[in-house]
């Protein structure tokens, strides 16, 4: 059981961590996006 809860802990901390991230995370992919969409209208 203890070996279980510190994988759980491990888990939770790692989570954690990437909600913080996960913001800015959207917002390369959302301007990521913006780029490979204008760069698809120049070449039309």
């Amino acid at each position: 059981m203890r070996k279980s809860s510190r994988f759980s802990l491990i888990f939770f901390l790692v989570f954690h961590g990437a909600f913080e991230n996960y913001w800015e995370f959207q917002k390369t992919i959302s301007l990521m996006h913006q780029l490979e969409s204008l760069s698809n209208q120049k070449s039309f």
